[in-house]
């Protein structure tokens, strides 16, 4: 062994290595400077440091090893704990400078002591509340971004029951709120909002207290506190204006979400858009109805409309609405001691089969009816007794919270019972107008079309138990139970057969008037005659109905008549009938007249012998294939006169003569002899287009020439010679669109879903999909403003040169 390493252990071998290999960690002790070299000039070895061999005991190095991975942690621990303090004295120093400079800023302006102390006040409890840091946002990606935003103000939001089931059902779309709220923070007596200023914005208030006073209640000031909301109507209407203050009382804060980013967010989902449609219909009709109900009212509603959705009845049916749970009894049952003797059903029997009762209430009380002595409160008292269902108190429609259905029942059973025992003063009561009230012409017009029908009291019992019940099939309680969901009618049959405790007015009906009902009902679901009236059916319609009554009888197309006169009576509701008057009258009248005839007459004859009785009102003619198309489209735009006529001719004119073909050709179609397309809420369609400057009568028409077009190429595998397209979604967005271009080109971004296999009933969806409703409130370019103008120089060359063609036609 050389000389130089004598001094080392000799139990430890050591040899040599180059320097530019590092030193392991084992060697790091307190002699960790030390290098051992070989003298130099050695002829050996090369200059380099020594480093042992590894050959030292595994214990040892274990616990070495664990002791250098300790120090490791405590050193990492260390230095981020050095970071945190170094970042919190950043914030410090930046808040710091902030107080500096506006300190500065004060005492340069002179303020008052007493106003710098509020203001430095207010700035300490911001600076607390709102901390000015900011960090690079793509480091986080916006799902996690708005995670914590519905983590941080997620709580706030959600006091709004419409909004906790938004986050029940669709929490992506209650994320993406919460990230839209925005938080401000007030000082003592800074204000909101105020009276009279324009409402945009809900208002949730997160911290400190607040003083509210509505313009109703002036100098009534209520203390708030936080985790309250106001103005959330601002949300669903447009043009809105405060009718009250709110104040902050203390330094505090509040959570505001803008109706243009809340609307936004919607269109990104379809379901819960159409959700909080539905909610805010109901929200909306609310408030009209009690205009001055104020911020308590607006609670109410809050948790009353998110109930009446749809959702929220799947996801907490009410107990009260089980079918089974229902039972109808009259307030004074000793009126009636062997009419209404109700067995309570077993728990859990759905079927409702109670046993047939021993006496037949109404049709007894209708055998000794005089016309004479007639007294409406009377025979509106004795009708809420028999058919307990249109009871006010405790009916069926009371039950299901169907108040408007209810008013249209008992409006329609009113008025069948005023026409057939002839009381003209009972069935114009509502119509307090004497201009527009219905003319004894035209009463004893509908008297003649009843003298044919000869009512037996049978029938008309049947007639009033239908009208009374038939409303129910409408309550969305009632389609889920039945699984008759969109078809009321189906839902009314299953009432009849399998719940007559919800219905007890069908059990004393007789076997011929219980087959009356159920074959009248079966008719209505096959052919509405209040479409007939707007044109929306087709002559394929009156055949299917033809052949119903074939099958049926006589009696059964004697009671659906009296059902028809009570039904049209009754759709405005009213103690009377506040819809037939003297200006709708005719056409319904005309409607029955030629229905008269219906099992002596083709279809065609019928359906189109009605739109000869209205070319009639409108002084239109009534030869060319292009006047019967006009006559049938004024039906579907409801036109009522000459003059109105007039009009929808202008907005004919405004299309090329290859369009106008289109359209006569499809309003043409019989679904007999060829397919026709009937187009379920045109009428919407057409009366929201007209309202709305920016589409138009005109506009309309090219799209559905557009729309016939595209539906040809996707429909033409399809044998059915009816199809029922449910155009709903262009009617609401024809209302929404504010740009023109948007809605003559729609139809290239709607969606047809067509149902697979197609069924019997052909009925097809027209979806407008989020393309469309992302761009209702898109504004005009240069381009498209170009390209408007030319179209619209087009249309008024094509309106003059038809114009000019047709004046003499016309008349004009």
């Amino acid at each position: 062994m050389p000389e130089s390493l004598s001094h080392l252990e000799p139990s430890h071998a050591w040899t040599l290595t180059f320097s530019l290999r590092p030193r392991p960690d084992w060697a790091q002790g307190p002699d960790r400077h030390a290098t051992h070299s070989l003298p130099t000039g050695s002829p050996d070895v090369p200059t380099g440091r020594l480093s042992p061999k590894p050959d030292f005991p595994p214990s040892y190095l274990r616990a070495q090893t664990g002791r250098d991975e300790a120090g490791s942690r405590i050193g990492n621990v260390i230095s981020k704990i050095s970071g945190t303090m170094a970042e919190l004295r950043a914030m410090n120093e930046a808040r710091s400078r902030q107080r500096r400079e506006i300190r500065v800023y004060l005492s340069n302006q002179d303020a008052s002591f007493e106003l710098v102390s509020r203001i430095m006040k207010f700035v300490e409890y911001k600076l607390e509340k709102m901390t000015p840091v900011t960090f690079d946002s793509s480091l986080i990606s916006k799902t996690l971004q708005t995670e914590l935003y519905m983590s941080q103000r997620g709580e706030f939001l959600e006091v709004l029951p419409i909004f906790h089931l938004t986050k029940e059902v669709f929490p992506d779309s209650f994320a993406a709120i919460c990230a839209c709220l925005k938080k401000h923070v007030f000082e003592s007596k800074e204000r909101v909002f105020s009276a009279g200023a324009v409402a945009t914005s809900l208002f949730i208030t997160v911290a400190g207290k607040f003083v509210y006073m509505e313009v109703e209640d002036a100098g009534k000031e209520q203390l708030v506190q936080g985790g309250e909301w106001f103005e959330e109507l601002a949300l669903y209407a447009e043009g809105l204006v405060h009718h009250s203050t709110l104040s902050s009382k203390a330094f505090s804060e509040v959570l505001s979400l803008h109706n243009e980013d809340f609307i936004d967010n919607l269109q990104n989902s379809p379901d819960c858009a159409s959700m909080f449609c539905e909610y805010a219909k109901e929200f909306i009709d609310g408030m009209r109805k009690n205009a001055m109900g104020g911020h308590q009212h607006q609670l109410y509603l809050s948790q009353y409309c998110c109930g009446k959705t749809k959702i929220y009845q799947e996801m907490f049916p009410d107990s009260k609405t089980r079918l089974m749970n229902i039972r109808l009894f009259p307030t004074e049952l000793e009126e009636l001691p062997d009419t209404f003797e109700l067995e309570p059903l077993d728990v859990g029997d759905e079927s409702g089969a109670l046993p047939r009762m021993p006496g037949s209430g109404l049709l007894h009380y209708l055998q000794s009816l005089s016309g004479e002595s007639l007294e409406l409160d009377l025979l509106e008292t004795a009708l809420w007794t028999h058919l307990p269902e249109l009871n006010r108190h405790y009916g069926a429609y009371i039950v299901f919270d169907q108040v408007a259905e209810r008013d249209r029942a008992d409006s329609a059973c009113l008025s069948l019972v005023a026409l057939v025992w002839n009381r003209y003063d009972l069935f114009v009561k509502p119509q307090v107008d004497e201009t527009t009230r219905l003319t004894p012409a035209q009463w004893d017009q509908l008297q003649d079309i009843l003298s044919w029908t000869k009512p037996s009291h049978e029938q008309i019992h049947a007639a009033l138990v239908l009208l009374a019940i038939r409303g129910l099939g409408k309550s969305v309680h009632v389609q889920s139970q039945s699984e008759c969901e969109g078809h009321p009618e189906q839902a009314v049959r299953y009432l009849v057969d399998n719940a007559r405790n919800v219905v007890p007015s069908i059990i004393p009906l007789s076997d011929t008037a219980l087959h009356c009902l159920c074959s009248v009902l079966e008719i209505h679901e096959i052919f509405n005659l209040a479409q007939m009236l707007q044109g929306e059916n087709v002559p394929a319609s009156v055949a299917q109905v033809q052949e119903k009554i074939a099958e049926c009888g006589p009696e059964v197309f004697n009671c659906y008549i009296l059902f028809l006169l009570g039904f049209m009576s009754g759709i405005a509701g009213g103690r009377g009938s506040k819809f037939l008057t003297a200006r709708t009258a005719p056409s319904f009248i005309a409607s029955l007249q030629v229905f008269s005839q219906l099992t002596k007459l083709t279809p065609r004859s019928v359906y189109w012998g009605y739109l000869r009785a209205r070319a009639g009102s409108f002084q239109s003619s009534f030869t060319t294939a292009e006047d019967l198309a006009l006559v049938r489209l004024a039906c579907l735009s409801r036109v009522q006169g000459a003059q109105s006529f007039l009009h929808l001719q202008t907005a004919w004119s405004g299309l090329s003569n290859k369009q106008r073909g289109a359209l006569v050709s499809h309003l043409l179609a019989d679904g007999i002899t060829r397919q026709a397309m009937i187009f379920i809420f045109l009428p919407d369609c057409i009366q929201k287009s007209m309202a709305n400057p920016t589409v138009g009568l005109t506009v309309l028409l090219e799209v559905l020439v557009d729309l016939l077009a595209h539906l040809q190429v996707i429909l033409k595998e399809v044998p059915n010679m009816q199809i029922w397209i449910d155009l709903s979604d262009l009617a609401e967005f024809a209302a929404a669109v504010q740009n023109n271009f948007v809605f003559q080109t729609c139809i290239s971004r709607c969606k047809v879903d067509v149902p697979q296999p197609i069924g019997k009933r052909a009925q097809i969806q027209l979806q407008m999909t989020s393309a469309n409703w992302l761009r209702i409130q898109e504004v005009e370019t240069d381009l498209m403003s170009v390209s408007h103008r030319v179209s619209e120089l087009l249309k008024r060359q094509q309106w003059l040169e038809a114009y000019l063609t047709n004046a003499e036609a016309w008349g004009v």
